[in-house]
């Protein structure tokens, strides 16, 4: 009997989308047992991210789903906003189990021989991808010296924020931001659909992931920005971010992994592309520096979870 055809592997590739399906509940359970509770609900994206490696590429669909489940900590924030309800999300995450479980091998084999060996597809979309990553990681940075500033105090989040605003906020500079955000969102789910079949090895893999999930991240960090500043009339500040406990509240706990993922995935994301720019000249070289960028990111994203949960260095600052 063919390996496809064994219930257990079938129901193997659903396993990503079904812990998507809970996540919701996974995120309850932080505030309702213990905050550090919270810490399980990275496994709906290891799991995915395990399934994308071992699933075959001759299964492009459950590898899609498996790379869609990675990025639920970033999609649900977004769906549970605009709907403020669980029917979607159920629809979802039920449609993509259901999809890996019936899927038949082949459409993949058919799909990368169109492909010449050797090539990637789409390489001055890749180039213009690359590009326009450049202005938005120069955002980033700042934004995450901002963020890092909440580990210290609220006011100091503040203060730099504000001081950041008076450039980013130019009303020449904060258009083409947003057009290079929106660039890299529609660029990078193009490249990802293109890749996922041709996903081979660990860093292909967890490129894809950190891709799938900052293009989630993106669109909805984006949204809930937008639509605060400019539909409620409400300052994304520190207050906003923080008005509410996050860390007991059950509705906006789910913002914690949200906001760490996401910056472990840039982490992750940015320096795989580094690797890839250098392992031609050197393996080793290549492997300190995405090293380094992704325990930076890991760091990071801790100190700023932290800030965000109210243990900061001068709370009363």
């Amino acid at each position: 009997m063919s390996g496809d055809l064994v219930p257990f592997t079938r129901l193997r590739r659903a396993a990503p989308a079904v812990l998507a399906l809970i996540y919701p509940e996974l995120v309850a359970l932080g505030p309702a047992v213990n905050p550090a509770f919270l810490l399980i609900t990275s496994v709906v994206s290891i799991v995915a991210l395990v399934t994308l490696r071992h699933t075959p590429a001759s299964l492009p669909s459950s590898r899609r789903v498996a790379l869609l489940a990675a990025a639920a900590p970033a999609l649900y924030p977004f769906v549970s906003g605009l709907l403020q309800g669980a029917a979607l999300w159920w629809l979802l995450w039920a449609t993509a189990a259901v999809t890996a479980v019936l899927e038949r091998p082949g459409t993949a084999v058919m799909a990368a021989a169109v492909i010449p060996q050797g090539r990637a597809p789409g390489r001055t979309l890749l180039a213009a991808h690359g590009l326009s990553a450049l202005l938005i990681a120069t955002f980033a940075l700042a934004h995450l010296v901002n963020h890092l500033g909440g580990f210290v105090s609220g006011q100091v989040h503040l203060h730099l924020m504000h001081t950041l605003r008076q450039v980013y906020r130019q009303p020449l500079i904060e258009p083409l931001l947003l057009a290079a955000v929106g660039f890299q969102a529609a660029s990078g789910a193009v490249l990802l659909w293109r890749r996922v079949p041709r996903i081979g090895t660990w860093p292909d893999t967890l490129q894809a992931g950190s891709g799938g999930y900052l293009l989630a991240f993106f669109v909805a960090h984006v949204t809930a920005v937008l639509r605060a500043r400019l539909q409620l009339g409400i300052d994304t500040d520190w207050h906003w971010l923080v008005g509410r406990s996050l860390l007991h509240d059950p509705w906006v706990v789910r913002l914690l992994p949200y906001y760490g993922l996401s910056v472990i995935a840039l982490g992750l994301h940015a320096g795989l592309g580094l690797r890839q720019l250098l392992v031609r000249r050197s393996l080793r070289l290549a492997t300190v520096a995405y090293r380094s960028v992704a325990g930076a990111a890991i760091a990071a994203a801790v100190l700023i979870v932290l800030g965000l949960i109210g243990v900061q260095l001068h709370p009363a600052a």
